[in-house]
């Protein structure tokens, strides 16, 4: 057992199928744990789109480890990931391993690796609405539980969720909403406001909707696109950026098309460095089907920017109805059309919804109070050692 107060040396592993708010989170978690003068190191898979994340990482003097995991669900890689992860903790001796996202299955062998090589603390942050299983999936699930410490949340929403679905002991189940980097996500002046415009072909006088997040089912974009086709003879001078790529980037554009909205939005595809992007937005869209949390909400909030989100999941908990921004019902295309209106046309109740947004995320949503959050967790647990 290690020595009152000494550096924690924290293993982080991704179960990552695409690049999102998860690896954002988890990345923005190890790097304000390494500041803070521990040890950190990072297991992820060797896809290609973790690259960026994983030089992300390193330049915060994370050590990275790439798993042999390309395509999940794949038997022999996630074999030979399995042999990957032991020998790994062999190696490194952590004191917590912190797992984000148990499934798929390759995710489920890191449990078990763990216990093989008798790992004394094991976190687990599930980052999606729990959902009942069956079969062999719940045998799974049913015996990673015995051998994980605790589960984390981003909300207390799939904190309720998780203990209706999954039975697990309320005192396993720990809510710690995700943190934002409050000084990276400072609201930019005039000069870099009006440089990222420009850049993003926005004129001074137009106004700027914008989303960031996978483009797939889940973020609603359809919707929002359908709205914002309802909402323009209101705002004829407003454009829409999406941020971000996916399945669904092709039928999201040829919608453009069909709505004749080409002239005014555009597809950006993934941004490296999304962060000026989101402070030079009029507005930031959240139309999410379901979202555990909503991080590119929080960090809109954080630049000052209001926000309109759906009435779902986590985003309630951080989007406060005609304080920090506006909530509609998920799929109402005609209330995400009306509030697009009600704050495209009054600069007054932008500036004060995203005045009030910034102050409730430097209270209650920032990354030093979710590595507060955290590293209280892993000293928790470091006495224990012990299952349920």
């Amino acid at each position: 057992m290690m020595a009152e107060g000494a550096p924690l040396h924290i293993l982080y592993e991704l179960n990552s199928v695409e690049l999102g708010g998860m690896e954002t989170h988890a990345a923005d978690l190890a790097e304000g744990i390494a500041a803070r003068g521990h040890r950190v190191s990072c297991a992820l898979p060797r896809a290609r789109f973790l690259d960026t994340l994983a030089l992300r990482m390193e330049g915060h003097g994370i050590d990275t480890y790439r798993l042999s995991i390309q395509v999940p669900g794949n038997l022999g890689e996630t074999g030979q990931a399995f042999r990957e992860r032991v020998s790994l903790l062999r190696d490194l001796q952590p004191d917590v391993l912190h797992q984000h996202r148990t499934g798929p299955y390759h995710g489920k062998t890191g449990i078990l690796a763990a216990w093989l090589v008798g790992v004394q603390a094991v976190a687990v942050s599930e980052h999606q609405p729990s959902y009942p299983l069956s079969g062999l999936a719940r045998a799974a699930n049913a015996w990673c539980d015995r051998h994980i410490d605790r589960f984390v949340v981003v909300s207390e929403h799939d904190r309720a969720l998780q203990l209706r679905v999954t039975h697990r002991a309320p005192s396993r189940v720990i809510t710690v909403h995700n943190g934002i980097d409050t000084e990276r996500f400072m609201p930019a002046g005039p000069n870099e406001l009006q440089a990222t415009r420009q850049r993003l072909g926005v004129a001074t006088d137009e106004l700027l909707f914008g989303s960031v997040g996978r483009l797939d089912r889940q973020k609603g974009l359809g919707i929002a696109l359908q709205a914002f086709h309802r909402a323009l003879p209101s705002l004829p001078k407003a454009k829409y950026m999406m941020l971000g790529d996916g399945p669904d980037r092709a039928s999201l554009s040829r919608l453009v098309e069909e709505l004749g909205l080409h002239d005014h939005v555009g597809l950006l595809g993934y941004v490296k460095q999304p962060a000026p992007i989101i402070k030079a937005l009029d507005v930031l869209i959240m139309p999410s089907r379901w979202e555990s949390f909503g991080l590119a909400a929080a960090e809109a909030m954080a630049a000052e920017r209001p926000v309109i989100a759906s009435k779902v999941g986590g985003l309630q908990e951080l989007v406060q109805e005609n304080i920090t921004g506006l909530l509609v019902e998920a799929g109402d295309v005609a209330g995400l059309a009306e509030a697009m209106v009600r704050l495209g046309s009054d600069a007054a109740l932008r500036q004060r919804l995203g005045s009030q947004g910034r102050a409730r995320i430097v209270e209650r949503f920032s990354q030093d109070r979710m590595v507060d959050q955290m590293l209280a967790l892993y000293e928790e647990l470091m006495p224990r050692g012990a299952r349920w």
